[in-house]
C-alpha cells in the first residue's frame, strides 16, 4: 500500500495555486511566508508534512521549508506507509462529502 498522492488532494488549500510558489528559485523567505497563509488551517496539513517528510521533498510543503523537515525525521522513523495510510483514511473519512464513498488505495 501506498499514501494517496498529493495531487490527488483535491481539498487542500493550495489547489489551483501556482505551483511555482512551492518551489523557489529565489527568495525562499518571502514564498515561505506566502505558502504558510496557504497552510495555515489546511485539513491536509499532516498528511502534507508526513509526505514530504517521509518522501524528502524538496519545495515547500505544510509551510515548512526542507531544512525544517529534516529534525521532524526521528520523529517518524517510526511511521510507516501503512500507518501514513491509516492517516490518510481518518482524515478521508471523517469529511462528511465523503460519507458512503471508499478511499482509494494503490496496492504494490
Amino acid at each position: 500500500m501506498t499514501m494517496i498522492a498529493p495531487a490527488t488532494w483535491d481539498d487542500a488549500n493550495c489547489r489551483g495555486e501556482d505551483i511555482n510558489l512551492f518551489f523557489p528559485e529565489t527568495d525562499e523567505e518571502t514564498a515561505l511566508a506566502v505558502v504558510k497563509e496557504i497552510c495555515h488551517g489546511c485539513r491536509r496539513f499532516e498528511s502534507c508534512l508526513l509526505w514530504a517528510t517521509i518522501y524528502n521533498e524538496e519545495g515547500l510543503w505544510a509551510g515548512t521549508t526542507k531544512a525544517n523537515r529534516i529534525p521532524l525525521l526521528p520523529v517518524f522513523e517510526g511511521h510507516s506507509v501503512v500507518q501514513a495510510m491509516s492517516l490518510e483514511q481518518v482524515h478521508f473519512r471523517n469529511d462528511p462529502r465523503n460519507q458512503g464513498s471508499t478511499l482509494p488505495i494503490s496496492e504494490e
